[in-house]
């Protein structure tokens, strides 16, 4: 009896392991950041500009046959941009222009699992995951003339931050060849929940992404 067990547990961990699915892919979609005012308004309301935007990332994904769930790591690497030309009048009365553009990127690190509603070719999922994320200086370049002379400047708004955030999300996994898959999700994320200071207003972004998996 006990050899026949061994031999039931080693056929069944070698069955399992071979059933195991990694699969590692690229991709990239639009990130939508929704709050704060202070960096979502336009430049000429007082704000950055950062609206929609890009990013690009790559995903690996671990799952097993046995329960309907997949665990995962995913990075995204999303610049951030703005840019608005204002029409006023400098010292002298004169009408000019003033050219500001605004830059920042946004470096996140999510790990969290994946929960199959529907197993199969075509299985819509629902997701949750912990977030690191790296913010850059938050700059503002501005150029114009003043008079005769020409205006070239940077300031630096807010310098480079670290923080922890949480993800929620939905989406479909769909299975298009033996090797090959794809991943449709979108993701609610708030970027600060753990780290931010006392004053810090909370930054939430939704992020829509397409990745291909390649089966390892």
């Amino acid at each position: 009896m006990k050899k026949l067990f061994t031999v039931l547990l080693v056929l069944f961990s070698t069955t399992l392991i071979s059933a195991q699915s990694f699969k590692i892919g690229v991709g990239g979609g639009l990130t939508t950041l929704t709050a704060p005012e202070s960096i979502t308004k336009d430049i000429s309301e007082g704000g950055l500009g950062f609206g929609v935007g890009y990013h690009i990332g790559a995903k690996a994904r671990f799952s097993l046959p046995v329960i309907p769930l997949a665990f995962f790591c995913e990075i995204n690497y999303a610049p951030l941009k703005g840019e608005e030309d204002l029409d006023y009048k400098n010292i002298y009365g004169q009408n000019t222009t003033t050219h500001f553009e605004t830059e920042s990127s946004l470096l996140s690190i999510g790990v969290g699992a994946q929960y199959s509603i529907i197993p199969g070719p075509i299985s819509p999922y629902a997701s949750a995951e912990v977030i690191y994320n790296s913010m850059a200086d938050m700059k503002i370049k501005y150029s114009g003339k003043s008079g005769s002379t020409n205006i070239n400047e940077e300031i630096t708004v807010s310098e480079k931050f670290n923080r922890t955030g949480l993800g929620i999300g939905a989406g479909v996994f769909i299975s298009v060849l033996p090797a090959i898959d794809i991943d449709f999700s979108v993701k609610y994320k708030i970027v600060n929940v753990a780290g931010k200071e006392d004053d810090e207003d909370t930054m939430s972004l939704v992020n829509i992404n397409a990745t291909v998996f390649f089966g390892l």
